[in-house]
């Protein structure tokens, strides 16, 4: 998604003959703040985050609930010489209702983890928003420098059309030599070859972009400047703020996750439990001039006996406790992972931003000169054509190399956005 170096060195080293949301930065009339609005609204795994989260939140309301209540039903102590039910004394018809109860705070802890996962669901749909955003921006840089760097062959391709029209004068003069001629035409040829690579590059940084916000829009886009981007904070401000990043919140709530699992395993330990009322009606008795029986009324209770723990619970409560330290391992991991990324940008951007002062101070004008000069030489017979062609492929080259380099400042820029949560 950066810059990509083998185009940069195909752009520009082949000529050598020796080995925020905010920011409205239009393109045409589309502006990056409405392609990435785009790329958000479009987006289909933010919608699937969204459903996962809402899914977590009824989830967490379910799991702090009882089980519903049993109905139980039965007809008793039939006799089975006769099957007559109002046979015998004992014989009955038994209705009731039971309720579970789960062992100690279970169903709290359950509940808590649903709830940890929804928070975990929405850090992670505001990291992939942020995600979303910066690839964005990194593919808008990209077809910039290609955009750009096609102006730049384009431009030279009439300065080496202009050689060989010289070249071929001087020879027509006699004055010149068919070999500079040849390699003039070579040169031009050269820029030709890459100004069918680069439409293939720019053809490829659409699809790119086309995965994101259409293949209609991604047609019309035509970046025509870096965005102008918040100042650079300092380095140790921007490690700081990592620890509020969604991608360690996320992490983090997973930890906790992990915690709210871990307790419910350790509830097992505790008995659960079921309680129950019921009524049993009895037919009258026909020996007894169908007198009516008594009913029954009885109250249950049963529970469960963790006297055997060794091959359950405890294996529970270990799965969990692993599973524990494995989250917040995890989560330092994608801390120091972002830092060391913090660290990177910051090199890359402080060396960038001093070739890119170099380049503009020195390094272009420098070259542009020297070419100048060379070309007056070339004209006054005082230097052969390979001086000409090898003056002018620097200016191409530095030229590229400066767009490159300022291409791929703005690209760390909007990594640095992303780890400052700055979007």
């Amino acid at each position: 998604m950066s810059i990509n170096f083998y185009r940069v060195m195909r752009l520009s080293c082949v000529f050598f003959l020796s080995p925020l949301s905010s920011f409205a930065i239009s393109s045409g009339e589309v502006t990056l703040a409405y392609v990435e609005k785009i790329a958000i609204e479009r987006s289909p795994e933010l919608e699937k985050t969204s459903n996962y989260k809402s899914a977590f939140e009824s989830a967490a309301v379910a799991a702090s609930q009882l089980k519903d209540p049993k109905l139980q039903l039965g007809l008793l102590n039939v006799p089975t010489d006769s099957f007559s039910l109002n046979q015998e004394n004992m014989t009955q018809f038994k209705v009731g209702i039971a309720q579970e109860f789960p062992s100690g705070k279970t169903l709290h802890f359950a509940s808590k983890a649903k709830k940890l996962m929804a928070e975990t669901e929405r850090y992670k749909l505001n990291n992939k928003k942020s995600e979303i955003i910066r690839n964005v921006r990194l593919y808008w840089m990209e077809l910039y420098y290609l955009l750009e760097a096609r102006k730049i062959l384009e431009k030279n391709k009439k300065v080496f059309s202009y050689l060989v029209e010289v070249t071929t004068s001087k020879l027509s003069s006699g004055s010149g030599y068919q070999h500079d001629v040849l390699k003039s035409q070579i040169e031009l040829t050269k820029i030709e070859s890459l100004i069918m690579q680069n439409q293939e590059y720019i053809e490829q940084a659409r699809v790119s972009l086309a995965r994101l916000i259409g293949e209609e829009l991604a047609r019309k886009l035509k970046p025509e400047e870096i965005p102008k981007w918040p100042n650079l904070m300092k380095q140790e401000y921007v490690l700081e703020k990592l620890k509020q990043h969604p991608l360690i919140q996320e992490s983090e709530t997973l930890a906790q996750v992990a915690h709210a699992q871990l307790s419910v395993s350790k509830e097992s330990y505790k008995p659960s439990w079921s309680a129950g009322i019921y009524y049993s009606a009895r037919q009258k008795n026909p020996s007894m001039n169908n007198q009516k029986r008594s009913d029954f009324i009885g109250i249950q209770i049963s529970t469960e006996l963790p006297f055997f723990t060794g091959s359950r619970q405890d294996k529970m409560v270990s799965e969990s406790s692993s599973q524990y330290a494995a989250a917040k391992s995890q989560s330092m991991i994608d801390y120091l992972d972002l830092k060391r990324q913090v660290a990177g940008y910051y090199a890359n951007y402080t060396k960038l931003k001093n070739q890119e002062e170099l380049y503009k101070k020195r390094l272009i004008a420098e070259t542009k000169q020297y070419a100048e000069s060379i070309m007056i030489s070339y004209n006054n017979a005082q230097v052969e054509s390979d001086m000409v062609l090898k003056a002018h492929n620097q200016v191409l080259n530095v030229d590229l190399q400066y767009l490159n380099i300022r291409a791929q400042k703005a690209q760390i820029r909007a990594q640095l956005l992303y780890l400052e949560a700055t979007l």
